[in-house]
């Protein structure tokens, strides 16, 4: 296309395979563009949430992770009869209180069909798209603070997770 001008790039977001990317504005308009369009796929609103930042596409591009101030929401953007469904999949409130929001707290599994997220002190496994917990770790005990930061290794068998302050992380 003819490219983007944008005041903060942390309302856009790609999806891995380079296909299409995602940007939005404060007041929750998304915007879905083919990578070498000039217009626009879909848009739709989220309205009444605001969008404070676009974290990530799942590793299939279904879902689009969506910061709503303290609140994580995981958005279906598969292509429908009529566009996207643009149904909200699964809310939480990750990042309320004293934890502090990052685009390492979340991470998809590469069939899109769960999201591992950051909870505190737990890290929670969501299916995808019925929103059901299907398993919460703690992690070894240690006095240092919470979880930073997950990823998933590529067979989906299992994911990497480290904490602030250390340096080692724990493999499960």
């Amino acid at each position: 296309g003819d490219g983007v001008v944008t005041d903060d790039w942390t309302m856009a977001a790609g999806d891995l395979p380079r296909d299409r990317w995602a940007l939005a504005t404060y007041r929750g308009e998304i915007a879905l563009r083919p990578l070498n369009a000039a217009t626009n796929a879909l848009t739709f609103s989220i309205a009444p949430r605001i969008v404070t930042a676009l974290i990530t596409f799942s590793p299939g591009g279904h879902w689009l992770a969506i910061r709503h101030r303290e609140e994580l929401g995981i958005w279906d953007t598969a292509p429908g009869v009529t566009g996207a469904t643009q149904r909200l999949a699964f809310a939480a409130q990750p990042w309320a209180g004293r934890h502090h929001f990052s685009f390492t707290k979340i991470a998809f599994t590469p069939d899109d069909r769960a999201v591992l997220w950051i909870d505190g002190e737990s890290i929670v496994a969501t299916s995808l798209p019925g929103g059901a917990e299907l398993a919460r770790w703690r992690g070894a005990e240690t006095s240092a603070p919470g979880w930073e930061a997950i990823a998933i290794d590529p067979s989906g068998k299992f994911f990497v997770a480290a904490r602030s302050g250390e340096t080692v992380v724990e493999l499960r």
